[in-house]
């Protein structure tokens, strides 16, 4: 069996845009030489793909499990192109990175910064991912080149290189008094009464900050009086600013909003998760190579955080 570059490009346009005819006027092609490749492609693996509806088409379970093995197939394509335009001296190159929403302001923030001053020439796309699953995913299909992430979850047939530790602070909002005061210049440790005291603004269950905020929570033996919960993790920080209630973010979040006026307590429960990057090992161009080392340069010169 052997899958052809232009029938994969098919089948993937005509997900993207989930019909034969929009496919076909993104390819320029007619839509009768798209069902023709799509047809040959149907033939080369023996599946049906596609459910033909009234005006649109569908996936079947066949193509659902194709699919990842064709978007690769894509993805390799746009890598050789660029290690080609690399090997020939044009060093314009172009990265797709991703992460968790949270972590595209404390930690890509940074690191593209530094990275687009050294390398200017890069194109750089930028893009959120709802969870660890779907970073697996993406990057594994090649739809992205390198994902900022939880080391803590799992990405089989990837690569991982580690960045930092990421522990959730305790934001209360603007002159709140803490039972622990904080002496000697250290942050003060959030205890049950400080928590029990206010409202918790968090994320919806299933996060990776709501399960760490149950699991401090838990570990301080408190019970939050009233939970508000919002889909909009950069909005937490405002929250507790505003007085609604206390909200648990990242380390590098958190020190900021301390700087605007909240009050910041760090919890002694231990709990951290070990951040970094996941990438695919085959796909370790010169532009890669070269973002990786200025994360890793970035992480290791950022200031110390509880």
């Amino acid at each position: 069996m052997r899958i052809e570059l232009a029938q994969a490009e098919a089948m993937v346009s005509v997900v993207e845009h989930g019909s034969f005819s929009a496919a076909a006027r993104t390819l320029h092609l007619t839509q009768p030489a798209l069902s023709r490749r799509i047809g040959a492609l149907e033939s080369a693996t023996g599946l049906r793909l596609f459910h033909r509806l009234d005006r649109t088409v569908r996936l079947t379970a066949e193509g659902e499990a194709l699919l990842p093995y064709v978007r690769r197939i894509m993805g390799v394509q746009r890598d050789a192109g660029l290690a080609v335009e690399e090997l020939h001296g044009k060093n314009s190159g172009a990265l797709k990175v991703i992460a968790l929403p949270s972590m595209v302001v404390t930690d890509v923030a940074p690191i593209v910064a530094t990275f687009h001053r050294e390398y200017s020439q890069v194109g750089l796309q930028i893009a959120a991912a709802d969870d660890s699953r779907e970073i697996a995913q993406l990057v594994a299909e090649a739809r992205c080149d390198v994902a900022v992430a939880d080391l803590e979850e799992t990405y089989p047939g990837l690569s991982c290189a580690p960045l930092r530790r990421m522990s959730l602070m305790a934001i209360f909002p603007p002159g709140s008094e803490l039972d622990d005061d904080g002496a000697e210049g250290r942050w003060p440790v959030v205890r049950a009464a400080d928590l029990e005291r206010h409202t918790l603004v968090t994320l919806p269950a299933g996060t990776l900050t709501r399960t760490i905020t149950d699991a401090l929570y838990l570990h301080v033996g408190a019970v939050p009086p009233r939970v508000v919960t919002t889909s909009q993790r950069d909005a937490l920080a405002a929250f507790a600013l505003h007085g609604v209630g206390v909200t648990f973010v990242p380390d590098v979040m958190a020190v900021s909003a301390a700087a605007a006026g909240a009050s910041v307590a760090v919890s002694d429960a231990g709990l951290t998760r070990k951040l970094g990057l996941v990438y695919r090992r085959e796909n370790l161009s010169p532009t890669l190579a070269a973002f990786m080392e200025v994360a890793q340069r970035v992480a290791a010169s950022a200031p110390e955080t509880p």
